[in-house]
């Protein structure tokens, strides 16, 4: 059954639309929510928080309902990247002070962890 799950989730990742934000999967039980994040915990005892669940995964399971904290699940996900600007860049472009000569402030990639499927271990 573990290799059917597996063998599910890799087709889903490689025939996914979802273009050029960067589908992960892990093993993990349900540690709770708390501000709008849904936190889990892996063997190795590292904690995720994931952002937001896609309308698929929050179908499937209400993780608003504490009947699923410490429940193990593989947990389909996917990473949004957003560049920002430096700050100190952000300032001197408001202030119209940028030389066309002088070399821009580096952006930074922030990604946001978002569920898109959700399937139980055990």
């Amino acid at each position: 059954m573990k290799l059917l799950s597996t063998l599910f989730f890799s087709v889903m990742l490689l025939i996914s639309p979802l273009g050029q934000d960067e589908l992960q999967a892990v093993e993990a039980t349900y540690d709770g929510q708390s501000g709008g994040v849904f936190y889990f915990v892996d063997m190795e005892g590292s904690s995720y928080a994931f952002n937001d669940l896609e309308p698929k995964a929050k179908e499937k399971y209400d993780l608003t309902n504490t009947r699923f904290e410490g429940r193990k699940f593989t947990v389909i996900y996917r990473i949004v990247y957003q560049i920002e600007k430096d700050k100190e860049q952000q300032e001197e472009e408001q202030e119209a002070i940028v030389d066309d000569d002088e070399e821009s402030e580096e952006e930074y990639d922030y990604g946001e962890c978002i569920i898109v499927d959700l399937e139980p271990v055990g």
